[in-house]
């Protein structure tokens, strides 16, 4: 009895011990699935689980990434990236004042390096060695005067000429291989879970080499371009892997940089201002220190952010402005987009689930299965009444197309909607009893060779005669 018994104090610190063993337990899971939240895949080295697009040079497939992986990585670092994709933060009042910093990457903290609320660039921050790469994780905010475009400030980055305004360094930036069908892309990233992809290939990016001993360096990467339905933008971009060096374009190659994370998130503010976030960790490759190469990064896209602001502000604006409507206006009318969708009918009451049209085809009603129930005419019948097919009905005679009575002809029995079946005068089967019952023949694996006419049938020939404007009359009809 005395081993079963205890005090209350023994009991309280019983359950304490176990309170602080779950507590324990939950903070190390807690701890493994944010250290893992990066360490799915982009990409994958298994042809057979690559999802790929063609591009618009013949032959070549790109490879796309797990775009909900990729935008998450995105959105655990950029906190404006975050608002941009979940939606709500832009106008007044939004933007940065906004933005929840509080949620930190993986729990690691920023270093603030720079913050001045008068400058352009009014904050900068960093996380060393981020990811165990080696290189740190960079980020600029800037709030900017002008209209929110996320395709003109992409061309700071994408075009060379503008590259050059900034970055002295670089030799050539070029959109090797843009994917063909924009559409194709945003099926992959879930239609409109990610905004609406404006701009989709494969990049390449080569560096002069550097007075302070850097060698020419070359890139590989998959960029885009997302707009969001409140004007904000996502430029991103993820470095290639090795498997994918085949597309490098031919010549000599340099000592590989890798983008590990890129991304500027634009969110606007009003109607000329707006929030830029910009997200980078740079890996230089080679041998040189990274406290080498970090500051040369740092002073670089920050003169970007000075030399883009005259192109929003000033003389640029209002075409800017002109270009944004003019867009809106041809994204309402969905032309000139290069898309598999172009030439596709949409209907509000037509759904392209399997679940849903087989729920609609099975518990159609009688006149619904009357016309799922049509049988093609003969082409003799097509070629004098100009109609492809019509509802089967009992009388009509036919010829049996599919099955194992392929050939068979007769008169039509009796039409059963509810089994969706056709009885056929000689076609049927003795039963285990010994009695004899009729086959049901789908209607599909029918044609019909005589038609049963009366008004009805004379009015719906009539109505669906596709040679009325032609001088093919309604002759020989029975």
């Amino acid at each position: 009895m005395e081993m079963l018994s205890s005090s209350p104090r023994a009991t309280a610190s019983s359950r304490r011990g176990r309170n602080c063993c779950l507590r324990g337990m939950l903070m190390l899971a807690f701890h493994v699935a944010v250290s893992s939240a990066f360490s799915t895949p982009i990409f994958q080295e298994t042809a057979t689980l690559q999802r790929t697009a063609p591009s618009k040079t013949v032959g070549v497939e790109i490879e796309l990434p797990d775009f909900d992986e990729m935008f998450r990585r995105i959105q655990a670092v950029s906190p404006l990236a975050r608002l941009a994709v979940q939606g709500g933060g832009s106008g007044e009042g939004g933007g940065f004042a906004a933005v929840d910093d509080t949620i930190l990457p993986e729990g690691q903290k920023w270093k603030n390096l720079e913050k001045n609320k008068r400058k352009l660039v009014h904050q900068i921050d960093r996380i060393d060695n981020f990811q165990n790469l080696g290189p740190p994780l960079l980020r600029w905010r800037a709030s900017m005067k002008g209209p929110c475009h996320g395709l003109s400030f992409a061309d700071f980055i994408m075009n060379v000429d503008k590259r050059k305004m900034w970055d002295p360094q670089i030799e050539s930036v070029c959109e090797l291989y843009p994917i063909n069908d924009l559409d194709a892309a945003n099926i992959a990233m879930g239609f409109g879970k990610f905004g609406d992809c404006k701009k989709l290939g494969v990049g390449y990016t080569k560096t002069l080499a550097h007075p302070i001993g850097i060698s020419p360096r070359e890139q590989l990467t998959l960029c885009g371009i997302q707009e969001m339905h409140d004007g904000s933008a996502l430029i991103w971009g993820t470095e290639l892997e090795e498997w994918h060096n085949h597309l490098m374009p031919a010549g000599e190659r340099q000592t590989r940089a890798r983008s590990h994370l890129f991304s500027i998130a634009l969110v606007p503010t009003g109607e000329d201002s707006f929030d830029a976030e910009y997200s980078l960790q740079l890996d230089f490759g080679g041998s040189l220190p990274h406290w080498m190469t970090a500051p040369l990064v740092l002073d670089s896209v920050k003169s970007m952010f000075g030399i883009a602001q005259p192109f929003f502000e000033n003389d640029q604006a209002e075409e800017l402005k002109k270009m944004i409507r003019e867009e809106k206006i041809q994204g309402e009318k969905f032309e000139d987009r290069n898309s598999i969708f172009e030439k596709m009918k949409y209907s509000t009451t037509v759904s392209s689930s399997r679940r849903k049209c087989r729920k609609a085809h099975f518990t159609a009603h009688s006149e619904a299965r009357r016309t799922l129930m049509s049988a093609n005419l003969s082409k003799e019948l097509q070629a004098r009444h100009g109609v492809r097919s019509m509802p089967i009905r009992k009388d009509d005679e036919v010829l049996i197309t599919r099955g194992m009575y392929k050939t068979r002809e007769g008169k039509v029995t009796a039409c059963f909607r509810k089994k969706f079946a056709v009885h056929v005068e000689r076609i049927t089967r003795e039963k285990a009893n010994g009695a004899t019952v009729n086959v049901g023949i789908p209607a599909s694996s029918l044609t019909i060779t005589k038609l049963k006419m009366d008004k009805d049938r004379k009015a719906a020939l009539e109505r669906k005669n596709r040679n009325k404007g032609s001088d093919v009359a309604m002759t020989n009809v029975d």
